[in-house]
């Protein structure tokens, strides 16, 4: 299974890398969040926005108005996976 780091500040002490599988659907991430989640830029993850490849919310103005679901990077993910022939 797949794992991605939680990437919100620690309460308290570090935290562990959770299961893709075990983040809530709602939870809705900022692009730096998504593209840290990824492991790639944040002009990659607008650049898959633009493309339509990666759906966001558009929350409105302001430097932070667009929201990338858990559920939407989990989608975006699997349709990128490859598998062995």
């Amino acid at each position: 299974m797949t794992t991605i780091p939680d990437i919100r500040p620690p309460l308290a002490g570090p935290s562990p890398a959770i299961a893709v599988d075990a983040v809530p659907d709602i939870r809705a991430y900022t692009i730096l969040e998504a593209a840290q989640l990824l492991g790639v830029s944040k002009h990659y993850v607008y650049s898959r926005i633009q493309d339509g490849e990666l759906n966001a919310t558009d929350l409105g103005e302001g430097r932070t108005k667009y929201r990338v679901t858990a559920a939407e990077l989990r989608r975006f993910l699997n349709s990128r996976t490859e598998t062995a022939a």
